[in-house]
């Protein structure tokens, strides 16, 4: 599908109604895509009608996107003011047991989990830490070598979770097991693929993940995550036919 015209949508902010320009730049059986500020057009999205939300926000690290009116370089305050923006409206959106999973560096899940910490309409679930394989040193400093993951959900409802799998990690020369299952290997015969490889619950850290690879095909401005990342995220909190909000 070709992408549409521009079209607008009346939005509230504060006591001034405004148009917001939005396209819809993709549809096809499993989703819609819309082009626009996704912080404003969460504001024109109904209250209690989204079952996931899944957020990887800029990181206010200076990158130049696509969009050239867009300033990823604020000062904190104003940074951390336009966060607890968008994080009210996710939540005012969800639905009572909806999860709000947001992908963050460690600096920024740290604020951003205490601002959630401090509201009685959500609860802490999971910490997720993503192993980053391709880290570097940096002088002075611990080699920096994870993302985050906050893991929340709505009151008043009960929420989704279902578990996942994935196969366990095996030699590349000898091609045998190298997870240690402390005495429990016979719990995991049921979860045996035909070569006899144990799929294994996921827990709060993901050892397998990796940035995208950056190729030389690629515009500058993509920064686009591994699928298998938010993929375990709607695997995990919600169901079929639930609505998966995926902005920023």
């Amino acid at each position: 599908m070709r992408e549409s015209s521009p079209s607008s949508l009346k939005v509230e902010m504060g006591d001034e109604e405004v148009n917001v320009e939005m396209r819809l730049a993709y549809i096809n059986q499993n989703g819609v895509f819309f082009k626009g500020d996704c912080a404003k057009l969460l504001r024109g999205i109904k209250s209690e009608s989204v079952n996931l939300c899944f957020v990887d926000p800029p990181f206010n690290l200076g990158k130049t996107y696509e969009d050239t009116d867009f300033n990823d370089l604020l000062e904190e305050e104003e940074y951390i003011r336009w966060c607890k923006d968008w994080l009210s409206e996710s939540i005012r959106i969800l639905i009572p047991g909806g999860a709000l999973c947001v992908y963050v560096l460690p600096k920024l899940a740290i604020t951003l989990g205490s601002l959630l910490n401090q509201r009685t309409d959500v609860t802490y679930r999971s910490l997720i830490a993503l192993k980053m394989k391709s880290g570097f040193p940096i002088k002075g400093r611990l080699h920096p070598a994870l993302y985050t993951i906050l893991y929340y959900v709505k009151g008043g409802g009960k929420p989704t979770f279902n578990i996942v799998r994935h196969k366990t990690a095996t030699c590349r020369h000898c091609g045998k097991e190298i997870h240690s299952y402390g005495g429990y290997r016979k719990k995991y015969r049921k979860y045996e693929d035909a070569d006899g490889i144990p799929w294994i619950q996921i827990s709060d850290f993901w050892d397998d993940t990796r940035p995208a690879q950056h190729e030389k095909s690629r515009e500058n401005q993509v920064n686009e995550l591994p699928l298998h990342i938010p993929e375990r995220i709607i695997l995990m909190a919600s169901k079929k036919d639930d609505v998966v909000l995926d902005f920023f």
